[in-house]
């Protein structure tokens, strides 16, 4: 008699036991050649978690296969349980008026949407490597079945798998055991079966103790040679490919954002590292934005990538004030200024006088400026700067603030470090017009800086090096890997 798992009826969670060379690797790679020889990707898709011979590995084409985790692959387990998290949670949304199943979903709707099934091959192992990170697994183990996300996990003993886990299987298969008390431990009452000591020999329960055979892949021992034959037939009429789990990338382009990010209350930073989602930063909200970090040299590969965007965003007017002189030659259209400090904020003062004028002749009504081109004046060495001006210029500059804080159509990026602002932080023009809820902090030492405010204190914080930045909103940090498209040594 042929056995067989049901993906809706019998594989909701499947547990299999057995030891090493008891025919573990051979029985998942069977499953998974049956799925994808009668499956296609919209139908299931696949994510192969493999602690063990690491023999899932020989499936990363097939279409139907989002990805495959090796043990080596920690990120990458880690935003899996996140992924599926997600799609539990989209899936019980989109199901609300189905009934909240799946099953239902599919006849009602008239829509389809691919089974989800992810195996872990030797959970043992990853407890033992990654403690603690099964429990990211445990909703979706727990409740993905009635939301088309089901699991086969394989282990050696019942003592490697968490009990939260194995309450939630619903088909117990059994390979080769250690002894015949651990068949009656984990099946119950066998009546004296035990498998016959051959490879991918085992017992499962039905309506009573069964002995099985796995089904292989092929008779004559070629196994690559077939899986790899059905990929290469897969891939040639294939209409898509599962999508591949999130990971964060090693270089972040600015390519990476799409056109929607674009204007000055958008600006690309980077990808968040919790989330994988881009980061973009609103530089209208307040009239000036700090960046900043322990030491300039810390801000150089942000700097000359964040002037990189701004380049490719053309939408609204780009001034560089360089106190610093940080750039020897910046051939760019960006307006860039490393001498005659007064003469560009006598011209930002006559465009803020402008844009003054026309919401006075319009009662007032900030609204009435919407059509007029944002500006954005970004300063390296704010201290340098600031000292550079004569008084009278100082104090356009800071009326300039002061004016644009209902009008928000110029606005201001402020680089240094912490202690150059020290110095202003109880003048009123400093209270008033710059924000510390709100910035940008490069590297380390976020928790140990007092020039901005972060509501929450982590100590994944202290380790993140000068690729990484905190955006902070509203006191909250989000940690991002910033755009590093531009290297340090490309001025």
């Amino acid at each position: 008699e042929i056995y067989t798992l049901s993906l809706h009826d019998a594989l909701p969670i499947s547990l299999i036991y057995g030891m090493n060379d008891s025919g573990k690797d051979e029985l998942l790679s069977s499953i998974v050649y049956s799925i994808i020889t009668r499956h296609t990707t919209d139908e299931v898709n696949l994510y192969l978690v493999d602690f063990g011979a690491e023999t899932l590995m020989n499936f990363v084409d097939a279409p139907q296969v989002g990805d495959v985790v090796l043990s080596s692959d920690e990120e990458k387990l880690l935003n899996l349980s996140k992924m599926l998290n997600s799609e539990l949670l989209a899936r019980k949304k989109l199901f609300t008026k189905y009934n909240g199943n799946y099953k239902d979903y599919l006849k009602l709707s008239g829509r389809s949407l691919p089974n989800i099934i992810v195996m872990i091959n030797s959970i043992e192992v990853m407890n033992e490597l990654y403690l603690d990170l099964i429990d990211k697994f445990i909703p979706v183990i727990r409740e993905g079945s009635k939301y088309g996300i089901y699991f086969i996990i394989t282990t050696e003993s019942q003592n490697s798998v968490k009990l939260k886990v194995s309450q939630s299987c619903k088909q117990i298969l059994t390979l080769q055991l250690s002894n015949e008390m651990a068949y009656k431990d984990i099946l119950g009452k066998t009546e004296g079966i035990i498998p016959t000591n051959n490879l991918g020999r085992g017992l499962v329960k039905i309506d009573r103790v069964c002995e099985f055979q796995t089904a292989f892949i092929s008779n004559d021992g070629n196994q690559l040679e077939a899986i790899n034959a059905l990929i290469d037939k897969l891939n040639e009429t294939a209409m898509s490919k599962a999508m591949g789990i999130p990971v964060m990338p090693d270089i972040i382009k600015l390519t990476m954002f799409n056109n929607k990010y674009n204007g000055v209350d958008s600006v690309p930073v980077g990808i968040a590292k919790e989330s994988l989602i881009p980061s973009v930063f609103d530089f209208t909200k307040y009239p000036s934005t700090v960046i900043s970090s322990n030491e300039f040299d810390s801000m150089k590969l942000f700097i000359n990538n964040f002037v990189k965007t701004l380049e490719v965003n053309k939408n609204f007017n780009r001034i560089i004030i360089d106190a610093n002189n940080y750039f020897d030659n910046l051939e760019s259209d960006i307006e860039y200024y490393n001498i005659d400090f007064n003469d560009v904020i006598d011209k930002l003062s006559t465009e803020s006088e402008r844009l003054v004028n026309i919401v006075n002749q319009n009662n007032m009504n900030p609204r009435s400026v919407s059509g007029e081109k944002n500006t954005l004046c970004v300063i390296i060495g704010f201290e340098k700067f600031f000292a550079k001006l004569e008084q009278e210029y100082k104090d356009k500059f800071i009326k300039i603030m002061n004016d644009m804080k209902e009008i928000s159509k110029i606005n201001f990026v402020l680089f240094d470090i912490p202690g150059s602002f020290k110095k202003y932080e109880y003048d009123e023009w400093y209270k008033n017009c710059i924000n510390t809820n709100d910035g940008i902090w490069i590297g380390q030492g976020l928790t140990q800086q007092f020039l901005l405010k972060s509501l929450v204190q982590l100590n994944s914080f202290s380790s993140i090096g000068n690729d990484y930045c905190c955006v902070i909103k509203n006191g909250m940090p989000v940690i991002t890997k910033i755009i590093n498209e531009i290297k340090i040594d490309e001025k």
